[in-house]
């Protein structure tokens, strides 16, 4: 029976000993700067509700909303600021807005009337993971600043600009940056985490060092992104 014992529990070692050899997708304090560890805490902050509609046009007794789903500005765009992070989400005038949640369509027509714009920090998920879905190294896949920007999978018809705070070490300080996207519906295998993850998805889109350690960007979805070194601290491309 010991003999029994001892050849399981050796079997069970061999196979994590394999699991971990391959196929690693989890950041830890070991893999260097720009991990899950690295990024600049995001606090909640919830900001007040944007109507996304006009005072109404009456013709024949019936009420129409003509600019149903639109932030209207009057020329203006709309900047939402926090005061305990460095983040700014600019809000673009006559940006419609649509999205899979229907609180925010108090009259059932399928158009948003209103929005309630909220940052997070990214889920943990997010912010461990290593993978992404451009064959990116994975010890180049350098994080230095995530948010989560909510609701989640709304659409915006004209890019919002969003600025984040980055990590301010070394690694960070003058580098080159990429944006990714999680994608946490993607199936992606991996020996150690199970088949049920998601995945980082490249962004086609360009992040401006500001200098101040923070970086700016455009998005038209709503969602987790992060953003990556885009070169090894050696000088050599990692994208």
């Amino acid at each position: 029976m010991t003999s029994k014992v001892t050849v399981l529990l050796l079997l069970a070692w061999m196979l994590l000993v394999a699991g971990c050899g391959s196929g690693n997708r989890i950041d830890t304090v070991g893999d260097g700067p720009g991990g899950g560890h690295d990024i600049p805490l995001i606090p909640e902050v919830d900001w007040p509700t944007i109507d996304l509609f006009n005072t109404g046009v009456e013709s024949g007794g019936i009420t129409t909303f003509p600019d149903e789903g639109k932030f209207l500005g009057d020329g203006n765009d709309l900047s939402l600021t926090a005061t305990s992070t460095p983040v700014t989400i600019v809000i673009r005038d006559n940006t419609f807005f649509s999205g899979v949640e229907q609180i925010y369509d108090t009259d059932g027509n399928g158009i948003m009337d209103y929005i309630n714009i909220s940052v997070r920090a990214v889920s943990a998920q997010a912010a461990a993971s290593l993978d992404n879905n451009v064959s990116l190294n994975a010890n180049n896949f350098f994080k230095g600043g995530a948010i989560l920007i909510e609701p989640y999978d709304t659409n915006v018809s004209v890019a919002s600009q969003v600025t984040i705070p980055i990590n301010s070490t070394t690694a960070f300080s003058t580098a080159d940056y990429a944006l990714f996207r999680w994608n946490g519906n993607y199936k992606a295998p991996s020996s150690d985490i199970g088949t049920d993850v998601g995945v980082w998805e490249f962004v086609n889109v360009p992040v401006t060092n500001n200098g101040d350690n923070t970086v700016t960007f455009d998005i038209s979805r709503y969602g987790e992104y992060c953003v990556v070194v885009s070169h090894d601290q050696g000088g050599g491309s990692s994208l």
